[in-house]
């Protein structure tokens, strides 16, 4: 009867002891799992940003360079002006050769304000390249051929089509234009002006710029895979898809869903974002992580954008808590069988119970001990 006892009293205890350590063991894994995969969620979207602002400054590197050619002709206008050398042929001589030495531009040209540039107005008044008012505003194109011709700027006093000399003119900073459609050798090209204001003296003189085709940009954004199997895309200002996976949605608005309306108020102010959907494009749930790209000192960022399936970023973060789970369950056993030395050591061996090891490792004897 009381090896009965002794016996009841000693599984019991053991049941008892296991169960509080185990439970205890088990709750801790299942937090330390839980916050171990948000940590690297969450380093996972860390580097998908950081993937997209690295990709995103190799796509618009060409706008960089338009934007730097832009900036290095205000300055050499600027400094014949300063040095009393403006004089229309060496300008003109100026923005022909940097065209000529850019292939991938469209065109390059400068505007000036009345007789600003060297108060010779009246005197070109009508005269080739340029208009009635005789003010110096060259647009030096390239043509259909590759030949390189001049002829005066229009519209240049107009809002909206007058763009883009007025905002340069109105917020005395670099400016870059929504993307527009032009027809340029009986073609709809996709282009974009970047535009540099020239002060002299602190007030606002005239400004320089060049126009690029964006078709480059598609050519450099379409075949990029972001994790291998996300897609990018480059977003202007307003919304609109300036490269694309598919070419077809080149040209048109980002779309009017919930999760691109926050893009779009994030874009226009410059803010990184990352929104949560079902891709019809990839047929999974994916995150899209939008980056903002600045371009020189321009107040209206892009954005680059990398759309990655959710599986692709939880990938590893799946992997590391199998591992978790793994090394938690080698430990509740390695924790088990301490668990019942200990017992048989310090408190069982006393009273002269059973070994548990046995009961652990024969699961039979339970019935024998009751």
């Amino acid at each position: 009867m009381s090896r009965k006892k002794t016996m009841s009293l000693r599984t019991r205890l053991l049941l008892l002891v296991s169960f509080i350590v185990l439970l205890g063991f088990a709750i801790t894994l299942t937090l330390l799992s839980r916050q171990t995969g948000k940590l690297q969620h969450r380093t996972a979207l860390q580097y998908t940003t950081q993937l997209a602002a690295n990709e995103g400054a190799k796509a618009t590197r060409h706008l960089e360079h338009a934007m730097d050619a832009a900036r290095t002709i205000a300055h050499a206008l600027k400094g014949l002006k300063a040095d009393s050398l403006a004089e229309r042929s060496s300008a003109n001589a100026l923005l022909k050769g940097v065209l000529h030495e850019n292939p991938s531009f469209l065109a390059v040209w400068t505007a000036w304000e009345p007789n600003a540039f060297d108060g010779q107005d009246s005197s070109f008044s009508g005269g080739s390249g340029h208009d009635a008012t005789g003010r110096y505003v060259p647009y030096w194109s390239r043509g259909s051929d590759g030949t390189l011709h001049n002829e005066p700027l229009v519209d240049y006093e107009k809002p909206g089509v007058g763009d883009f000399y007025l905002l340069a003119k109105a917020s005395g900073q670099e400016t870059v234009l929504e993307p527009y459609h032009y027809q340029l050798a009986g073609q709809s090209v996709l282009m974009t002006s970047l535009v540099v204001p020239i002060q002299i003296d602190g007030k606002f003189a005239g400004v320089a710029g060049v126009d690029i085709a964006l078709s480059d940009l598609q050519k450099i954004i379409e075949p990029m895979r972001i994790y291998e199997t996300g897609f990018a895309s480059l977003i202007s200002n307003k919304g609109m898809v300036v490269g694309d996976r598919d070419p077809q949605n080149v040209g048109k608005d980002m779309g009017k869903s919930e999760s691109f309306n926050l893009a779009r108020a994030a874009i226009a102010e410059g803010r990184h974002i990352e929104t949560h959907f079902f891709s019809e494009r990839l047929q999974t749930d994916s995150t899209r992580v939008y980056v903002p790209i600045r371009i020189g000192n321009s107040q209206t960022p892009w954005s680059f954008a990398a759309t990655v399936p959710d599986e692709t970023i939880l990938a590893e973060v799946q992997q590391l808590r199998l591992i978790s789970i793994g090394l938690g369950l080698l430990s509740i056993v390695l924790v088990s069988l301490g668990l019942a030395w200990a017992l048989t050591r310090m408190v069982l061996r006393p009273i002269g119970g059973e070994n548990p090891m046995t009961l652990l490792l024969w699961p039979s004897a339970w019935r024998t001990a009751t």
